[in-house]
């Protein structure tokens, strides 16, 4: 069987993801994509990150609430959604600067 995957135009496409991830992870360390920042952590949740959490939140208010095992689960899924709407906010920024540099390529 032949492996489609080895041809030019699919390194190329991988290539281009590798390097997206790269990017990405490069971006997550800067303070505006960093959920460790107090300010991008409290706009992740102005931003409404926690919607898309809000039946697990729900399901974890609703059960007999045990503060010492609760809080580390409620602050587990908090800090996972919050995570998760900065890797996104960074992948996008990624995309952004990539397509830029693209743009850039093409004028010169």
């Amino acid at each position: 069987m032949y492996d489609r995957w080895l041809e030019q135009p699919y390194q190329d496409h991988y290539h281009h993801l590798d390097g997206l991830e790269e990017m990405t992870e490069q971006i997550m360390s800067e303070p505006e994509f960093d959920p460790n920042n107090v300010e991008t952590f409290l706009d992740a949740i102005d931003n409404a990150c926690l919607y898309a959490i809000k039946d697990k939140l729900a399901e974890i208010l609703q059960k007999d609430f045990d503060p010492q095992l609760g809080d580390k689960e409620l602050g587990n899924e908090i800090y996972a959604a919050v995570y998760m709407h900065c890797v996104y906010a960074a992948e996008t920024e990624a995309i952004k600067r990539y397509n830029e540099s693209l743009e850039h390529q093409e004028r010169d």
